[in-house]
């Protein structure tokens, strides 16, 4: 295979970078028709324009392809050293990305995982405790399970006594109207009782956990 000249690649390395600020599907497509040129740049380059393009596959929420290749670019900043990428600390940055794409990819535990290592590299980051607490209420426990199950045996328990009130009761058992009625009601009232009881709980946890959390690594990290 013919060597690449170093003009020519300074050229690519320039056009990707002229892209910033155009539609993320063409800098998805430059990157992906020059893939072999732009793996024969020197490694600064070559990962300044890497990080530009999965972060453009992770806001075109491109986020299966965007999973399958950020462990390599996160072994690269360790390897290599390679703290900052256009001022951001690059291994936070890409560690971040990969668990909002593992929560929306509804890989829960694992983007649990990654909140949770960035919270202890730095705890003073409220977007990663905001991450955490969101991908956090996504994992439905069993008792919520269980209330919400509950909560629509109830609703439809209370269908029941309606159409049994509209069809029956209000045709031969008028004298019967109030007691149905008042069933219904209580019945409806339940149903959200128990429904919303269950989410309160939930919530609740979920913030505990995240105080705790939070409470925990700041208090660690100002020992450092």
């Amino acid at each position: 295979m013919a060597q690449l000249s170093s003009h020519y690649l300074s050229e690519i390395y320039q056009e990707f970078k002229s892209l910033r600020g155009s539609e993320l599907a063409e800098i998805i497509r430059f990157y992906e028709e020059n893939k072999q040129e732009i793996y024969s740049l020197e490694l600064n380059e070559f990962f300044e324009l890497q990080v530009s393009y999965l972060t453009a596959l992770f806001d075109f929420n491109e986020f299966d392809r965007f999973l399958a290749l950020v462990d390599e670019a996160i072994e690269t900043s360790i390897i290599h050293n390679i703290v900052y990428v256009d001022h951001e600390n690059i291994f936070n940055k890409l560690l971040y990305m990969k668990g909002e794409a593992c929560h929306f990819n509804m890989k829960y535990t694992e983007a649990i995982y990654i909140f949770e290592e960035l919270i202890k590299i730095d705890p003073y980051k409220d977007k990663y405790f905001q991450a955490l607490a969101k991908t956090k209420s996504k994992i439905i426990p069993k008792y919520l399970k269980n209330s919400r199950a509950i909560s629509i045996l109830v609703f439809i328990l209370a269908a029941f006594v309606i159409g049994f009130e509209v069809l029956v009761v209000r045709n031969f058992f008028l004298d019967k109207v109030f007691v149905i009625e008042l069933s219904r009601n209580i019945l409806f009232a339940s149903g959200w009782i128990i429904l919303i009881f269950g989410e309160l709980i939930h919530f609740w946890k979920v913030e505990t956990y995240i105080k705790q959390k939070k409470k925990r690594f700041r208090k660690a990290k100002s020992f450092q």
